[in-house]
């Protein structure tokens, strides 16, 4: 037990953690940066890039879009690792390595590049839920013992990336009852209390889902192909939104 246990003391301190708070305002701080170009909408998603110097790598894209479906549904499948190619038209790959705690983890993906070798990434990720029902995803590579570049492939790097996910709409009243219909009564009983019914917290039916990445492939990849990612990539939440249904 003892020898285990140091291997694993020895093993957690191999790799550090990003700061979430200080990760989360340089976050949308880019997201909010009105250096964006243009919105183009493909697919009714509108997609925006703009070039990130300071962080090298190819362009940096935006992506925003409605899915007709709740934050927290829109969170679970995002966090899903097991179907994320189901919905990423790029992704060869995905699998957890570590989890963290109940707001974060460690994954490996890999993607296509076109005519280049394939790439792949040891991602954080950190989920924060605000007070206004909004959810954020940080995204930030890292070093991972667990997590080896697979052969064949380069392994990139993200130097920040990430989700936002707004409540967006309300839901519609309940029906009122049909003509001849009553609406039903509690029974009163004075010999004790009666419970009341339970109160069903109010979730807006519908997310407004932004992504934003600025990645940093590594190694030789074709101008061309480089513009294609920047193209391509910002549809995964189409495809996500028809993944979901809506």
């Amino acid at each position: 037990w003892t020898l285990r246990r140091r291997r694993q003391m020895s093993f957690l301190r191999e790799y550090t953690l990003p700061n979430h708070d200080e990760i989360l305002q340089q976050f949308l701080a880019e997201l909010d940066n009105p250096d964006w170009e243009e919105p183009v909408e493909v697919n009714n998603t509108n997609i925006s890039l703009r070039n990130m110097f300071e962080y090298g790598g190819i362009r940096a894209w935006k992506a925003v879009g409605l899915i007709k479906r709740p934050p927290p549904d829109v969170l679970r499948e995002l966090m899903n690792v097991s179907t994320r190619k189901l919905w990423d038209p790029l992704c060869i790959q995905a699998q957890p390595v570590e989890t963290v705690d109940a707001q974060a983890d460690i994954v490996q993906l890999s993607f296509r590049s076109g005519p280049a070798a394939p790439r792949d990434f040891c991602l954080w990720r950190h989920k924060i839920t605000q007070p206004d029902g909004t959810i954020i995803i940080l995204v930030q590579s890292l070093y991972h013992p667990r997590a080896a570049e697979q052969k064949g492939f380069v392994r990139g790097n993200v130097p920040i990336a990430g989700y936002r996910l707004q409540p967006f709409g309300t839901r519609p009243p309940p029906p009122p009852p049909e003509e001849g219909e009553e609406e039903e009564e509690e029974e009163e009983d004075p010999g004790f209390m009666i419970p009341k019914k339970p109160v069903v917290e109010e979730v807006a039916p519908e997310t407004m889902a932004t992504l934003m990445v600025h990645a940093d492939l590594k190694g030789w990849v074709p101008r061309f192909v480089l513009d294609e990612i920047a193209q391509r990539e910002p549809g995964t939440i189409a495809a996500l939104r028809e993944k979901m249904g809506g």
